[in-house]
């Protein structure tokens, strides 16, 4: 009796016209995006390539002192393949950064008020007076795959099933069925097995064709590790789609008419899907509120000048250091507390859950930016450290002290480290059991409700 529910279920929603639009819809919006997704993911790469060519033969034109304490190094950070389905924070992470010269740990550095620039850990590698230091405040736009699915495809899922149960009743066909003693528990089972899959069908369809269209390009090659990052991503997507047909069956469930379903279903999707993972960083922020990079730069200029005038360059060698660290190592900690207040208040929607669970297995998650800013700062102290190693002094020119020559096969190589496998899938284990526990309460919820549903 269950299998003649589900094929019942879904021939009506085979032949329907929801049907063959959103067939039609998904296999333009998937693979469309795919393909434009892959167009900038080589562009970016060339453009990477380019970066990395350019900023190598720079070093080897730096001839002066000045030169060197004003452009130092630059570096450029691979951007990641697996943003093609979810472009999350990389933009911000594959930003190419300068590590300028006076930036750099050096002896007595700390003449005409410039001590802490040698001891801090984000003047030079930071973005200075960005109101979007946090990357909570960017995860939410790029129209992608992942995009896709967040928006469209849950708002597919409540127009299949908004009218699951309460269209049955208007048409009077769900009292027939009650008459000839089929269980409501059978029937429930049936209409949401046959609608989930009758949505799931179109989406898997045009997910194979757009996955296939990335497996011919030249420049498309992922590696056993991405293959099994992009099958995670495609069971989050299925998952995230079953969660958002299961909120229309419920409203279906609590509703006598399918036009006051609609009505609640997409106020439930506004509210998820709009509302509150955009409203979460707004509310961290008013909780949490700190100051931009840069008035850090400027708290320090103050504290130095000042100290400059009381007790001179000892005062200021001795005690500019500590404070640097205290402000700096305060900074970062409230920022990564306020992105994870925003990334917790916002779980309470199956939609931000979904985000953070793909973006993080695609490797432009919150945990992979830090991970990233971490690697850059290491890496800054790290030229630092090697600095007199690598530039040293002509002393085959005329002027003392003026012109430098820089070995640039001592200069310390960027290792741009992504998190693997088994760190990115533990990260997005919380939200993917969000997304199985608003499945199953959502489910026990149409199923309380359908046992006592009024059919008359």
């Amino acid at each position: 009796m269950l299998f003649q529910i589900i094929r019942k279920e879904l021939l009506l929603n085979l032949v329907s016209f929801r049907f063959i639009i959103s067939t039609v819809l998904l296999f333009v919006l998937i693979v469309g995006s795919m393909n434009i997704m892959a167009v900038n993911y080589t562009r970016r790469l060339a453009d990477y390539s380019s970066g990395v060519e350019m900023h190598a033969g720079d070093i080897d034109k730096i001839n002066t002192r000045p030169m060197f304490e004003g452009f130092g190094v630059t570096r450029d950070p691979r951007p990641a393949m697996l943003g093609i389905f979810s472009i999350g924070l990389d933009p911000i992470m594959s930003r190419s950064f300068m590590v300028p010269g006076y930036t750099m740990k050096m002896g007595d550095q700390g003449q005409g008020g410039r001590l802490f620039y040698g001891v801090s850990k984000l003047v030079g590698v930071m973005p200075e007076g960005s109101k979007y230091s946090n990357p909570i405040f960017t995860l939410f736009q790029p129209p992608d795959f992942v995009y896709v699915i967040n928006i469209v495809l849950s708002l597919l899922a409540i127009l299949f099933a908004f009218d699951a149960i309460s269209g049955e009743k208007e048409s009077q066909t769900l009292k027939l069925m009650l008459t000839n003693s089929l269980p409501r528990d059978v029937i429930l089972f049936g209409k949401w097995i046959g609608g989930t899959i009758s949505i799931l069908l179109p989406f898997c369809i045009a997910f194979g064709i757009g996955a296939l269209t990335l497996l011919i390009r030249p420049d498309i090659s992922p590696a056993e590790e991405a293959t099994s990052r992009i099958l995670v991503i495609f069971v989050l997507a299925l998952l995230y789609i079953a969660v958002f047909f299961l909120i229309g069956l419920v409203f279906s469930t609590f509703s006598a008419r399918s036009s006051t379903s609609l009505v609640l279903s997409l106020f439930a999707w506004v509210l998820f899907v709009l509302v509150i993972p955009n409203l979460a960083p707004v509310i961290s922020r008013q909780f949490v509120s700190m100051k931009p990079a840069d008035a850090i730069t400027r708290e320090l200029e103050r504290q130095e000048r000042e100290m400059w005038g009381d007790g001179g360059g000892k005062r200021v060698r001795a005690e500019i250091p500590e404070k640097v660290s205290a402000l700096e190592d305060a900074w970062l900690r409230r920022l990564e507390r306020q992105a994870s207040l925003a990334v917790n208040i916002s779980r309470v929607s199956p939609s931000a859950a979904y985000i953070y669970a793909s973006s993080t297995m695609a490797g432009t998650g919150i945990s992979d930016y830090f991970s990233a800013r971490d690697e850059v700062l290491r890496h800054r102290q790290e030229l630092g450290d090697a600095r007199d190693k690598f530039m040293q002094d002509d002393k085959s020119q005329v002027i003392p002290g003026l012109y430098i020559k820089v070995a640039s096969d001592l200069v310390p190589e960027f290792r741009d480290k992504r998190q693997d496998f088994s760190t990115s899938l533990n990260d997005s284990l919380i939200d993917l059991g969000i997304l199985v526990v608003y499945l199953i309460a959502l489910f026990m919820v149409a199923f309380l409700k359908f046992l006592r549903y009024d059919i008359k």
